[in-house]
């Protein structure tokens, strides 16, 4: 899904929210679409757990 695809929320969805507060709040936040940045950490961190299992010094240790 493209973050173009995402609408806005509307009113019913703001009456649907209205129990939850906390929710409600971050609503703006939770929109927010941050899977490209979440998938580069995950694979960065894959990488280096694999790195370490191998006995070869992390990315990180290597000065990248």
């Amino acid at each position: 899904m493209e973050e173009a695809d995402i609408d806005a929320p509307d009113e019913d969805t703001a009456d649907e929210l209205a129990p939850y507060p906390a929710v409600s709040r971050l609503a703006e936040q939770l929109a927010q679409h941050h899977a490209d940045e979440e998938f580069q950490a995950a694979l960065t961190n894959l990488l280096d757990r694999l790195e370490h299992l191998n006995g070869l010094p992390s990315p990180a240790a290597r000065g990248r």
